[in-house]
């Protein structure tokens, strides 16, 4: 059987742009710990507020933030 799960692509993005996640929190006003849980896959809940903060400091599209992969169980 195939099941999807989220991935998030957001660690990578920080690395291919040289941007720390302490810096993206100080640009987006985002507190650290939630982009580190975000990047670490350990976040529960990602308001849209977040997310569209992020999009726009990094100017890309949500969909390049996370992606919907399927995985064989």
């Amino acid at each position: 059987m195939v099941s999807r799960r989220l991935k998030i692509h957001l660690g990578n993005l920080l690395d291919s742009k040289d941007i720390s996640a302490r810096e993206l929190s100080r640009r987006t006003g985002v507190r650290h710990v939630t982009i580190s849980k975000i990047i670490n896959g350990e976040a529960i809940y990602i308001s849209i507020e977040n997310i569209e903060k992020i999009c726009i400091e990094l100017d890309i599209d949500v969909n390049e933030i996370m992606s919907m992969i399927k995985e064989d169980e």
